[in-house]
């Protein structure tokens, strides 16, 4: 828990220190929208790649769950005991 308090400081202290920020000159240039593009398609792929790891745990999650064993013995294990 400890690690995520560390996280919402971070987050708080970045969004402070961002909306100080009154007037910003910058210039972007093709490489830097190239990387920000293989920022969101990595996170996209990797949140995918994440699914599809975890997707039979989470679909257990919904789904009904069905009776196993009833721990009746077997009509025909009774039929044999009797001889």
């Amino acid at each position: 828990m400890e690690s995520f308090d560390r996280f919402i400081a971070v987050i708080g202290l970045v969004t402070y220190l961002t909306r100080r920020v009154r007037e910003a000159q910058i210039y972007l240039d093709p490489g830097t929208a190239s990387i920000i593009l293989q920022v969101v398609i990595g996170a996209i792929v990797g949140a995918l790649a994440t699914v599809k790891l975890y997707w039979h745990k989470f679909k257990n999650l919904f789904s009904k769950k069905k009776s196993g064993n009833n721990n009746k013995p077997s009509e025909s294990r009774e039929q044999s005991d009797d001889d």
